[in-house]
């Protein structure tokens, strides 16, 4: 079957969403992120169209990183933060790569690490950041599939003090 320049535009364009959106708003060193349900993160893979649930044949094999606020869906490659700088653990921690099935992907557990004392000074920059889904590049031979991106969210440094509990 050879197919067509018509009918390869005909096909649906995908992306990657979240099924709920984040229960918080705030990224806090070692505090686990769930959706608003309380429930682990889930990510689905959507046609762009109608908005329907689609699910492949195939499975994706999805990461999850940090972003800079401000981007559009071209800018995400150049907006990716590091995941694991050196001398330092990752900025997530927990299940940042996954492989998605029959068009869903739960994320087990995903833990905002690396944004302590040492992280201020670089972290005054990115006053908020997101994350982003995205399928692993050059895992995927179909259509180009969108990246799934959060809501803004602020990072928190917390100070280092002693706890009374008298």
């Amino acid at each position: 079957l050879v197919r067509s320049p018509t009918n390869i535009e005909r096909q649906p364009t995908l992306k990657l969403a979240w099924k709920n959106p984040l229960a918080v708003l705030q990224l806090l060193r070692g505090r686990k992120i769930v959706d608003i349900s309380g429930s682990p993160l889930e990510i689905i893979l959507v046609d762009v169209d109608t908005g329907l649930p689609v699910a492949l044949r195939q499975a994706l094999r999805l990461e999850l990183v940090l972003l800079n606020v401000e981007l559009s869906h071209e800018e995400f490659q150049k907006n990716i933060i590091v995941k694991k700088r050196e001398g330092m653990g990752p900025l997530l921690m927990g299940d940042v790569s996954l492989t998605m099935r029959d068009g869903r992907a739960v994320v087990g557990e995903l833990v905002v690490g690396g944004l302590g004392h040492a992280d201020n000074p670089s972290w005054e920059f990115f006053r908020m950041l997101r994350i982003g889904a995205r399928v692993v590049p050059g895992t995927f031979d179909g259509a180009r599939v969108h990246e799934a991106i959060t809501d803004p969210l602020k990072p928190v440094m917390v100070a280092r003090c002693s706890v009374s509990t008298s």
